[in-house]
């Protein structure tokens, strides 16, 4: 079996911007980031699938969603997840339809369930550990970030943290 999601990666450059416009160093006493290969916004969490399934989910994926357009999401602040005890880093954009939609047509197309959360916040998981002193809902960091391609990833447990390898890549309209 393989935990199976697909997302967009998101360059370094992008991340360094953010980081410059904040001020927070990616030294920030406390946090232990992600390693910037693995940063992505999601698009679809697929779950436990069985490994002789992924030719054709990336298959299915690439051809049910190829036609839809390039987006843009908006707005992306810092923001420290959950609430009550902040243990996660974002960076969170405002809700997209464009993003909703993909969601719905690789859900169908890969036999997915579908979120239960609507709209969908798309975010950017960048640190885990304190993160009680890091500003959230301040002026955003990173006016817009553009989706024009997806990849399906493998997710897998590891001794330093959950590694994401990507599968396969493909562009959208």
């Amino acid at each position: 079996m393989a935990r199976l999601f697909i997302g967009t990666l998101v360059p370094r450059s992008t991340l360094e911007e953010a980081l410059r416009v904040s001020g927070i160093r990616e030294k920030e006493p406390g946090l232990r980031w992600a390693p910037s290969r693995q940063w992505h916004v999601t698009a679809l969490f697929m779950g436990s699938r069985p490994e002789e399934e992924i030719p054709a989910i990336a298959h299915k994926a690439e051809a049910a969603s190829r036609d839809l357009p390039s987006f843009d999401l908006r707005e992306g602040r810092w923001c420290a997840m959950p609430d009550d005890h902040p243990s996660m880093l974002w960076v969170r954009f405002l809700p997209s339809p464009h993003l909703d939609q993909l969601h719905r047509v690789l859900a169908v197309a890969t036999e997915s369930p579908a979120s239960s959360f609507s709209p969908l916040w798309p975010h950017i998981t960048l640190a885990r550990g304190r993160v009680a002193a890091i500003p959230s809902g301040d002026a955003p960091v990173l006016d817009r970030f553009r989706v024009d391609q997806l990849t399906l990833f493998r997710s897998d447990p590891g001794p330093q943290g959950t590694i994401h390898s990507p599968l396969h890549h493909w562009r959208l309209r």
